[in-house]
């Protein structure tokens, strides 16, 4: 069996270094505390009888071998149903190399030999109909390459950002998205930007965000100057950058991930905006493009319960208070699944693909921001976002894993 890659055992020992250091430190104030671990122990008991190198080695050699992934009806099954599960060697794989800035610090959690990684980043999706694949970035630079797409251009709100972030992530990044790194840039660029991720074989492509809670085509009359005081730029709530020209100008082959829904309070109102949406993508009619409008997903009440798991089905969920709309998500997601159908018999050249993470996400009542597991800088009553790296890693995977499926049906 091959070596396993460093940039997969960098996180495992960092962690496990922590936690050694961590006990090494109570042995020094309190000498009856003589706890203390090598962490090739925990590397090796982690990997054992693993079968990841061969993955690592040819990121396409479980997928060119498994049925499951030539399955046509594979993108619209794939995330359906299934049932999390607890893996420590994906907790492993999970970890990000360094972690997004935000998420770097977590008072209440303290590495140990028998939980060295967040209990949340440690299950997995196992799904009943089709494979769900871990995302690589060899893999992802494989697709593109193969469906000659040069740039995943990535729309919608804060959850879509958090989308672009675990994107960015997973693909072995050390440093954050986001352009701004200075106070004294503008505030836009915490919004709208664009980053190039090189390819180990001589290619290259970008990913670029814009925040558009609407995803609307105003280009015209967004109050930029509000921006710098930290205020909404198109409604009350709402943020909306136009993302139309930079996507319908770019010379190149687009995959677009958008989403609207979670600042949307009527299903009225969510008819109007995806209809819009859809009429938008009919004008731009690039062929070449691969469009993806990803599901809506509610929160979870009560996730700062200390014991919170991952449901382990559906009818474990307990709608929240209406107090953010979120018991309307289920009619937005349903709407657009009809219109989407509605619109690919008619456009058999540009049709638009639903990614939909809904079904594995409701399953997913740990992990949020405000759980148990806060970091530092993670406020309160936010049941709705999630910690990175966690649950929302998992639509990448999903997004992967359907990308492959496209380019196997060629």
């Amino acid at each position: 069996m091959r070596k396993v890659r460093s940039y997969i055992i960098f996180p495992i020992l960092l962690a496990v270094w922590l936690c050694n250091s961590h006990f090494q430190k109570e042995n020094r104030s309190n000498r009856m505390l003589t706890f203390s671990f090598d962490p090739r122990t925990i590397v090796s008991k982690i990997f054992k009888n693993s079968e990841i190198s061969q993955t690592e080695l040819d990121p396409w050699f479980h997928l060119k071998n498994d049925p499951g992934m030539r399955t046509e009806s594979c993108e619209i099954e794939r995330g359906q149903s299934g049932i999390w599960v607890q893996d420590m060697q994906y907790g492993a794989l999970a970890q990000y190399k360094i972690p997004l800035k935000r998420f770097r610090n977590f008072p209440s959690f303290v590495p140990s030999p028998e939980q060295p990684f967040r209990k949340s980043t440690t299950f997995k999706w196992v799904d009943n109909s089709c494979p769900v694949h871990l995302i690589t970035l060899e893999g992802l630079c494989h697709a593109m390459k193969a469906l000659d797409l040069s740039r995943i251009h990535i729309v919608g709100d804060s959850l879509n950002l958090q989308f672009m972030q675990a994107l960015w992530k997973l693909l072995g990044h050390m440093d954050d998205p986001m352009t701004k790194t200075s106070k004294h840039d503008p505030q836009w660029l915490r919004y709208q930007y664009s980053r190039t991720v090189e390819c180990p074989s001589n290619f290259q492509f970008e990913i670029a965000f814009t925040r558009n809670d609407l995803i609307d085509g105003q280009e015209t009359n967004i109050e930029f100057d509000k921006i710098d005081d930290h205020q909404f730029n198109c409604g009350n709530t709402e943020f909306c950058f136009p993302w139309n020209p930079m996507y319908t100008t770019y010379p190149g082959k687009t995959l677009l991930i958008a989403n609207a829904g979670s600042h949307i309070h009527s299903q009225s109102d969510f008819v109007q905006v995806f209809d819009n949406f859809l009429r938008l993508i009919e004008k731009r009619k690039n062929p070449g493009d691969i469009v993806m409008f990803r599901s809506t997903v509610p929160g979870h009440h009560g996730c700062e319960d200390p014991n919170v798991r991952p449901l382990k089905s559906i009818s474990e969920f307990e709608m929240a208070p209406d107090d953010f709309s979120w018991n309307k998500f289920d009619g937005y997601n349903q709407y657009a699944r009809k219109a989407i159908d509605t619109y690919n018999q008619n456009h058999l050249d540009l049709p638009i693909h639903l990614l939909d993470v809904a079904p594995m996400t409701i399953l997913r009542k740990d992990g949020h921001i405000s759980g148990p597991e806060k970091c530092g800088a993670c406020g309160e009553g936010d049941c709705l976002h999630y910690i990175l790296p966690g649950p929302l890693d998992w639509w990448v995977h999903l997004m992967y894993s359907n990308l492959v499926n496209l380019v196997l049906k060629q």
